[in-house]
């Protein structure tokens, strides 16, 4: 694999998780709190399926690879909640740090594993629904004469 091909994936799975943290954080400020919730958990499924799909589609990914960038995704919105409960933890007097210390670990796997199992399962997904350019179609080039209405 390229540097440039490892650096843009990298770059895939942070941008989403950020996103995934960003889209918790940001709507848990809102009431009432389980519409906004519920919102969040919407918009996040959304941005999974998206992410399969990029995977799958445009970047031709194998089953392993697509699973463990999308669950890796998926992995760094929790952490990125559970630091902001733990910066919000401690300015108040009465949270529980070492609750909110575990849930740096916990909840990333909590959501990881069936992210990683939900993605894996998801690759089968026929290559039909895809670009042209995945299909087994033959491609002509642009300079083929009659090409577009021999097809017809």
């Amino acid at each position: 694999m390229q540097t440039s091909s490892r650096i843009s994936t990298l770059a895939a799975v942070i941008a989403v998780g950020v996103f995934y943290a960003a889209v918790g954080v940001l709507f848990a400020q809102f009431e009432p709190v389980i519409l906004w919730r519920r919102l969040a958990w919407a918009v996040s499924a959304v941005a999974f399926a998206a992410h399969i799909a990029f995977e799958h589609f445009v970047r031709g990914s194998t089953t392993g690879r697509l699973a463990g960038c999308v669950s890796g995704a998926a992995a760094i919105g929790p952490v990125g909640l559970a630091a902001a409960a733990n910066l919000r933890g401690w300015s108040i007097a009465t949270a529980n740090h070492r609750a909110l210390a575990v849930a740096l670990i916990a909840w990333p796997l909590l959501v990881a594993i069936p992210a990683f199992l939900l993605a894996i399962s998801s690759r089968p997904l026929p290559r039909e629904f895809g670009p042209a350019r995945m299909r087994n179609e033959p491609r002509a080039p642009a300079s083929t004469p009659g090409y577009a209405t021999a097809r017809l």
